[in-house]
């Protein structure tokens, strides 16, 4: 039960994190054919395979998540997590799928 809650958490934030896409981004990744996409390679919800693919549970959904939006793909780059949101600001990646929690 306890997977089922974590992956529905992941596939919250996934569309949560898809938020800052407006419409005429969305036209955008829908030309393009495929959104970029910052993760952490931290299995089991994200690996990078020897192959270089992707896979997880984070990926995953945000696959699902960028399908039913119209992008039929995503390409994931690998970043610390230090660089993500500022990566997300500058437009380097469109949408984020690692947790990212701020400590106090």
């Amino acid at each position: 039960m306890k997977t089922i809650g974590w992956i529905a958490a992941i596939g919250v934030a996934a569309v949560m994190l898809a938020q800052p896409v407006l419409a005429a981004d969305l036209d955008q990744l829908k030309e393009q054919d495929f959104a970029r996409v910052a993760i952490a390679n931290e299995p089991p919800y994200t690996a990078v395979g020897a192959d270089g693919k992707v896979s997880g549970a984070a990926p995953d959904i945000a696959r699902e998540v960028f399908k039913r939006l119209g992008v039929p793909e995503i390409v994931a780059s690998v970043s610390e997590y230090g660089a993500m949101i500022s990566g997300l600001e500058a437009r380097r990646f469109d949408a984020v799928t690692a947790g990212l929690f701020m400590k106090p």
